[in-house]
């Protein structure tokens, strides 16, 4: 639970609290995260959708994570022409395509990306706390 009634403006003394807001689409957690925000006293809302898509980056490791399990064919650019990974950049709808129509391949891609959201969660949430 959360209290906005604590008139002690102390940070150091405050807890640290991480609300996780789940729910399927076109449900509301957006508008209920910026009330949050907004009247409910809590720091930030961090959009863990938006940062499953950020650890996309083109020659990210989450990128080459994923092209070492569905191979090249689903790369935007073809890597032989690029000697660095740098712009190694996936095809969301040929990564989609198999993604969607395999329950096992789904499992194999969130078993591969989540682990780099998680890390990228947990340091935001660090940032926020050393703040």
């Amino acid at each position: 639970s959360m209290s906005a009634d604590s008139t002690d403006s102390s940070a150091d003394d405050a807890p640290f609290r991480v609300l996780g807001v789940c729910g399927g689409i076109g449900s509301g957690k957006s508008t209920a995260c910026k009330l949050l925000v907004k009247e409910g006293n809590c720091l930030a809302h961090l959009d863990a959708d938006s940062m499953a898509h950020s650890v996309y980056a083109p020659g990210s490791q989450a990128v080459q994570d994923v092209v070492a399990e569905f191979g090249s064919d689903i790369v935007k650019n073809n890597p032989e022409q690029n000697e660095s990974n740098a712009g190694m950049e996936i095809d969301r709808k040929k990564l989609g395509a198999i993604v969607f129509a395999d329950r096992s391949a789904m499992a194999k891609l969130e078993k591969i990306v989540w682990p780099h959201v998680k890390t990228l969660i947990i340091e935001q949430i660090n940032n926020l706390r050393a703040e």
